[in-house]
């Protein structure tokens, strides 16, 4: 299992005649979860797992990236602006690998195969500004990037049995 949790506040001020404030947060999270049973180009190479109960191949992931964002500007004339970026790259796979040999010799009145990948993702947090005074401007870009994969497999010419289920 793989998990990555990010928690920031990032915040600025200014006051006077005229005020500018800015603040800007950028989160980044590039994460691989892999689980698998190793493959070959060749049977006599590949794996072999004889189980009289479940064979279970899993991968999991959690990221959560949590930040917050402010600017404010106090003056006869203030401007203030945020700028928040989360970006999240996930790879997150199972698999049983090419030619794998899977309870061939074996058996079980409770034996399963089971293969599965699941990311969960959070995003949390947001961002904001204010100006206070003869004029005000504000401006607030918050932008989140997500780019996942998950996937689940069983390889080419893989053998897999089990007397119950293959999931």
């Amino acid at each position: 299992a793989g998990g990555r949790r990010d928690a920031g506040l990032r915040q600025a001020g200014a006051g006077g005649v005229v005020a500018v404030s800015g603040a800007v947060s950028v989160g980044v999270v590039d994460n691989t979860t892999q689980a698998y049973v190793e493959g070959a180009s060749t049977v006599g190479a590949a794996s072999t797992l004889n189980a009289g109960r479940t064979t279970e191949v899993s991968a999991t992931s959690d990221e959560t990236l949590n930040s917050v964002t402010v600017s404010a500007a106090a003056a006869g004339i203030g401007v203030a602006g945020s700028v928040g970026v989360k970006v999240l790259t996930s790879e997150t796979t199972a698999n049983i690998g090419d030619n794998t040999r899977v309870n061939q010799t074996r058996s079980g009145a409770q034996q399963d195969v089971l293969v599965s990948a699941t990311d969960t993702v959070a995003l949390e947090g947001g961002g904001g500004a204010g100006a206070v005074g003869l004029f005000g401007a504000t401006a607030i870009s918050y932008t989140n990037i997500i780019r996942n994969t998950t996937a689940a497999s069983i390889g080419d010419d893989a053998l897999v049995d089990a007397d119950r289920d293959v999931e």
